[in-house]
């Protein structure tokens, strides 16, 4: 059964959700700022863990919608992330199960996938950003059906759908840069700035940095 451990620490009390796998052993959900959180994503891993031996009649296979497959395998039992379930659950819910829930997952050929994602969406006003989180969603739906064997393909890997269309990035120019450092009147921020810019170092390295890592003799 799905527990919770509390830890305090320097930045204050956090929470593990510990659940059960399906091999019997306690295994760590993650780590979450409340009770609720960390309770909730390790029973959502546990019922995940139950799926895994779980079977469905052939008979049940054949007859089962998209709906149903979403709400009693694809979104419970998926591996990937809490966040991305959510994610998933917001596409299947919007954009998926209003046009095409009450088909059969075994049965739907790449035809209606292809009207729903060309014709049926972009007719909806959806975005070209919006259709192709679908065509992920119904790629990663369709491919466990097949590995479960609710159906003999994924049609969806066939469909090739047109890239959104990338803004522009904006770039400072030198004039905007002196400005800008002009501006910072705290030197190690001044120092931080212009090493960021000069070296294109990630915040992550930024971070770690040391003096020796620092060739301060040929500057």
């Amino acid at each position: 059964m799905a527990y919770v451990i509390e830890r305090a620490g320097r930045s204050g009390t956090r929470y593990v959700g510990i659940y059960r796998a399906a091999n019997g052993k306690y295994k760590s959900a993650g780590t979450y700022t409340s009770h609720e959180r960390a309770y909730e994503v390790a029973e959502e891993e546990e019922r995940h863990a139950r799926g895994f031996l779980e079977e469905t009649s052939p008979s049940g296979k054949a007859t089962m919608t998209i709906a149903e497959f979403c709400e009693q395998r694809f979104l419970r039992y998926h591996a990937v992330s809490p966040g991305t379930r959510q994610e998933y659950g917001y596409v299947t819910k919007n954009h998926i199960v209003p046009y095409v829930g009450h088909l059969r997952i075994s049965e739907v050929n790449r035809e209606t996938f292809f009207n729903l994602l060309v014709n049926a969406l972009p007719a909806g006003e959806a975005s070209q950003i919006t259709v192709r989180a679908t065509r992920k969603v119904l790629s990663a739906m369709c491919q466990m059906a097949f590995d479960e064997g609710y159906r003999n393909n994924n049609p969806i890997r066939s469909i090739r759908l047109k890239h959104a269309p990338t803004k522009p990035v904006l770039v400072a120019g030198h004039d905007q840069w002196r400005r800008l450092e002009e501006a910072m009147t705290y030197p190690p921020a001044r120092l931080y700035a212009r090493l960021n810019v000069t070296t294109w170092g990630r915040r992550c390295e930024m971070i770690g940095f040391r003096p020796c890592d620092f060739d301060f003799g040929q500057q």
